[in-house]
């Protein structure tokens, strides 16, 4: 029997693959547009963005805008 993935996880897992998808240098859609997108907050997006910029994947300019830095292999 498969467990229940926790709607952070899948969070995660839809950020992950976008930012794969997206060529190093690109900015991601604005938080507001992409948290309606994913269809979560701008406090639960903004928490998740911040492992993936910890991991060095992004990059969060306020007031301009999160860019793909690179990807993992």
């Amino acid at each position: 029997m498969g467990e229940k993935i926790h709607p952070y996880q899948l969070l995660q897992i839809k950020l992950a693959e976008l930012i794969r998808n997206t060529p190093a240098g690109e900015r991601l859609l604005s938080e507001p547009r992409l948290a309606k997108e994913l269809g979560v907050s701008r406090a639960t997006l903004r928490e998740a963005m911040r492992t993936f910029e910890a991991q060095g994947l992004i990059r969060r300019k306020q007031g301009i805008g999160t860019f793909v830095v690179g990807h993992t292999q």
